[in-house]
């Protein structure tokens, strides 16, 4: 993702979603290809063994944390840019 619109995470559930402009997706291949206009959602106790931080670090409203996350295998909804 290059930036989300809207992200909520259940905190006692661990269920989130969230809404985005503009992403990039990678197929298994390793190909990119951007989406436009879509969503993810996913549990974030499903996807946290398999998920990587950047170390770069953002700070922004009050938010203080990596630069990107990587989930593997949740739900993305969108267009394929053209």
């Amino acid at each position: 993702m290059l930036s989300f619109s809207d992200f909520i995470t259940e905190p006692l559930t661990g269920d989130f979603g969230g809404e985005f402009r503009l992403a990039y997706c990678s197929d298994p291949d390793g190909q990119r290809y951007p989406v436009t206009g879509g969503s993810v959602s996913g549990n974030i106790k499903d996807v946290q063994a398999h998920m990587y931080l950047s170390r770069e670090t953002q700070s922004t409203k009050g938010f203080q944390g990596p630069l990107a996350i990587r989930l593997p295998e949740i739900s993305v909804a969108g267009s394929a840019a053209t």
